[in-house]
């Protein structure tokens, strides 16, 4: 039957090629494993004798398709066909999954065919018992030999020794030229694995063998023939020296040899593949560290694939936590019994270094769960790095315990796993550190994103606050402007005033002069002649009234006019300097307020609105380029009326377009603007033209 070995993952089927001696068995065999591609096949060996005859089988495992997660082998055999061989034959037999009879077409050898078939039907009917009969196909060998008889008239012939033993096929070979032998190989190999795949539901449901029985169709579909025995290469010899052993009739020492020795190497390819099979637990081992994210993904993991190549039935994982506390785990999570788990581990596990494993039996008192009493397993102990230990224990069953060479498994799986903690705690510090990074940057990033809404709030009060000081400052330079139309609309109804009295005056003197005249002539004139100059008094008198009455109109429209007039260029300069203060502080409001110092009461003759408008614009153009406070001196001087502006701190001279522009203005009506310096401080000095009526001081002394 199939040897299914779990803890290896692979799946052996045995093909057993019987026949009479002679027929052509090892020829068959030999044509078969020359078919395989060197990648696919082992060697091929025959059992020998010291005189270098061949008295018995050939052995052949060849490589197919993975069923599942199982790797599949073949081994094909081949037995002695001589009648000294029974027992032999019967130890060959066991444990073969189908079976090739390798018939002879020759005449001569139909009695051996009905002798060996017979021997085949009785050894598989005392094999089996009543279980399902196994798979045999019958390959007419020799078919290509003058006179050979064809298969249906063998089969008639072996049908008479045994009835009941129907094949699932009849193929007709020439071994020694390889026709037929991966036809007659496939059919009986395809049946024998439907038949040992039968035997285990657990593997997989109809679709599963379906589609490996397809694979394995197809991996030695191919031609139809095998190698011709020309082509194959020689095959290896095992020779047994039986000269000094007595040989009974049946050939049961040499049978007993050779078994012996196929064991042993049956038993190093085991050990080969149990070797591979824990290297490849290893690396899924491996894996699932590297793939781990979690500690409770890894523990789930971990024992999960532990558990089923090594064939535990209980299975528990302690992972030491950074409290200095050990986190228990099972297949499904964390361990309903893991405090009971931990400490038995403890317990056990005291002494033991970690890298090494300890065989346990648990008993009654371990306080896990009621099943687990008696069962036997591994304990294996592995360290993080960092001095914190943990420990897998696996459970089997009572008898045996988990699979063979699971100390081999255990130890490195908990190095794999000790690496992985200190890995996953490094993980979770860098992404602990990642976090409070990932706070500081939001952070700064929140404070820029304040600090830029603050500035570009300032920057909009700014904006608005210059835009409001430019504002202000064209309003107050428009109202200066406006006084200063205003004056010169009065000066202009003062002027006309002026030039509309005086004709009325002289027309009212004049008027005064002719009634003075008429009057004194009144008594000389004749009687008609007076009453026409008594009339002409009369009409001297009504525009007399006129006159006067245009006089006081005109007198009384531009009265504030020819006031203003008069005093227009006697106007006082601290008057003026207060409007400018004034108007400076609408236009710059929160900005410091000018000092003023009056020394004397001083005039100018400038309008009154004009020579504010001029301080106010020197006043802005300081502000502007001087963030102090600003004292504002009212004296005379020799070139006339001086107002002085001297900036509290030491800041260069003032230099600006706006003030070469005022300055010129002022020169034009006769001033003049100076710019010096005191103690490092800027100084402008504003010298405005003389009031109506004031001489120099040097003239008034030469006056004197």
């Amino acid at each position: 039957m199939a040897y299914l070995d779990r803890a290896a993952k692979r799946l052996d089927l045995k093909i057993v090629y019987w026949g009479p001696g002679k027929g052509g068995k090892t020829t068959s065999l030999s044509s078969l494993h020359g078919a395989f591609a060197p990648a696919d096949r082992g060697s091929i060996q025959s059992i020998e004798t010291a005189d270098e005859r061949t008295y018995f089988f050939d052995y052949a495992p060849l490589e197919m398709p993975r069923y599942g997660d199982l790797e599949v082998r073949v081994h094909a055999y081949t037995v002695p066909g001589q009648d000294m061989y029974v027992e032999t034959r019967r130890r060959i037999l066991r444990g073969a999954d189908g079976v090739i009879f390798v018939a002879d077409a020759t005449p001569s050898a139909q009695l051996a065919n009905q002798f060996s078939w017979r021997q085949l039907d009785e050894a598989l009917t005392a094999m089996n018992g009543g279980n399902r009969p196994l798979p045999v196909l019958v390959a007419v060998n020799k078919v290509d030999l003058q006179g050979a008889l064809r298969a249906p008239e063998t089969m008639a012939r072996l049908a008479v020794v045994a009835p009941d033993r129907a094949p699932v096929n009849v193929v007709e070979t020439a071994a020694i030229r390889g026709t037929g032998i991966v036809r007659a190989f496939r059919t009986v190999l395809v049946a024998a694995a439907e038949h040992a795949l039968s035997a285990e539901p657990s593997r997989g449901a109809e679709p599963d063998r379906a589609r490996f029985l397809a694979a394995l169709t197809d991996h030695v579909k191919g031609a139809e023939d095998g190698a011709p025995i020309a082509a194959v290469g020689r095959r290896t010899a095992v020779v047994i020296d039986a000269s000094h052993a007595p040989i009974d009739a049946a050939g049961l020492e040499i049978a007993m040899e050779a078994s012996r020795r196929l064991a042993q190497r049956e038993r190093d390819v085991r050990e080969l593949h149990l070797q591979q099979a824990h290297g490849r637990l290893l690396i899924d081992v491996g894996r699932l560290c590297l793939e781990a994210k979690s500690v409770s993904a890894l523990a789930g993991s971990v024992l999960t694939t532990l558990a089923w190549n090594l064939e535990a039935a209980m299975a528990w994982i302690g992972l030491p936590d950074a409290d200095g506390g050990t986190d228990v785990f099972d297949a499904q999570g964390p361990a309903a019994d893991g405090d009971a788990a931990e400490r038995y581990a403890r317990r056990i596990g005291v002494g033991i270094d970690g890298g090494a494993t300890v065989a346990v039996e648990i008993p009654s008192d371990a306080g896990l769960r009621a099943d687990a009493e008696g069962r036997r397993g591994e304990l294996a102990p592995f360290e993080t790095g960092d001095g914190r230990r943990g420990w897998i224990l696996l459970v089997g069953s009572r008898e045996r315990g988990i699979a063979a060479g699971a100390d081999d498994v255990l130890a490195p799986a908990g190095s794999c796993v000790g690496i992985t903690l200190a890995r996953l705690d490094a993980l979770a510090w860098l992404q602990d550190s990642n976090i409070i990074l990932e706070r500081r940057v939001e952070e700064r990033t929140l404070d820029l994103r304040k600090e830029r809404d603050s500035l570009e709030r300032r920057v909009r009060e700014r904006t608005f606050e210059l835009e409001a000081a430019k504002h202000s400052t064209v309003e107050a330079e428009r109202r200066l402007f406006d006084l200063e139309r205003t004056e010169g609309v009065q000066r202009l109804a003062a002027g006309l005033a002026h030039e509309l009295n005086n004709p009325l005056g002289a027309a009212s003197a004049n008027l005064d002069f002719a009634r003075e005249t008429i009057t004194a002539l009144l008594g000389e004139l004749e009687e008609d002649a007076r009453s026409d100059a008594k009339a002409a008094l009369e009409a001297i008198a009504d525009a007399h009234g006129e006159i006067r009455k245009v006089s006081s109109n005109v007198t009384s429209l531009f009265e504030g006019a020819a006031h203003s007039r008069r005093g227009a260029f006697q106007t006082l300069v601290a008057g003026a300097v207060r409007d400018a203060i004034t108007a400076h502080a609408h236009a710059h409001p929160g900005s410091a307020s000018p000092t003023l110092v009056e020394r004397g009461t001083v005039a100018c003759g400038v309008a009154p609105a004009e020579c504010s408008r001029w301080l106010f614009r020197l006043l802005g153009i300081l502000a502007r380029d001087r963030r102090s406070s600003i004292v504002v001196e009212i004296d005379r001087s020799d070139d006339g009326p001086r107002v002085t502006f001297e900036c509290a701190e030491a800041d260069g001279p003032v230099v600006t377009p706006d003030l070469d522009t005022l300055s010129l203005e002022i020169e034009r009506a006769g001033g003049a603007l100076r710019m010096g310096s005191h103690d490092g401080r800027p100084v402008v000095r504003v010298v405005l033209p003389r009031a109506v009526g004031e001489v120099r001081p040097a003239a008034r002394e030469a006056a004197r």
